[in-house]
Order: C-alpha cells, then sequence, then structure tokens
C-alpha cells in the first residue's frame, strides 16, 4: 500500500494507483492490491481465488472493471464494499439479496 501517503482503504488505494499511472488499467490495480501483494509478501496461500488456498475477500457493489477509469481517478466509480468474508466467515455487511 502507500501508506501514509492514502489511507489504508483497499479500494482508495486503487483509486490512487490509477489516478497517479493513467497506463494503468483496473485489473493491474486491483492485481497489485491481490495477488501481486500477497507475492511480495511471499504468501503463496492468499491473493487469488482457487480451490485450495486461503480467500478472505470482500463483495463489492459493482463491477470494478465495468467502471470507466476517468471514474476511478476522480473517485467518483461509485464502487462500495457489501460484505467482507474472513476465514471463511462474513465478518460485516450482509449477503442476503446478493444473486
Amino acid at each position: 500500500s502507500d501508506r501514509p501517503v492514502v489511507p489504508g482503504a483497499p479500494l482508495d488505494g486503487v483509486r490512487a494507483a490509477l489516478r497517479h499511472d493513467p497506463a494503468l488499467s483496473v485489473a493491474e490495480a486491483l492485481h497489485a492490491w491481490t495477488a501481486a501483494g500477497a507475492a511480495v509478501l511471499g504468501d503463496d496461500e492468499a491473493g487469488r481465488l482457487e480451490v485450495g488456498r486461503r480467500s478472505d475477500l470482500v463483495i463489492l457493489s459493482r463491477d470494478p472493471t465495468a467502471v470507466p477509469l476517468a471514474a476511478w481517478a476522480r473517485g467518483d466509480d461509485g464502487i462500495g464494499v457489501v460484505a467482507t468474508i474472513v476465514g471463511g466467515r462474513l465478518v460485516a455487511g450482509r449477503l442476503e439479496g446478493l444473486a
């Protein structure tokens, strides 16, 4: 993360990365916060949704790759965290009503 330059919230970090590097794609910025971050830490079990891996995750309010880069960079992407799952347990938010 770029803490303390940006807050520790991962979506804020993704927004900052996209704001500072216009050549970066949303997929690349998300990869940096997931698989690449885990790899840098030497954590082979985290960072990707795959069978047999530890998968702490968030459910977002919309598809982040469907949001235009300009909206991300402005911070008006409208993406929020709906739920957070850690170690297979819901720790924040709600899953009811999700399709």
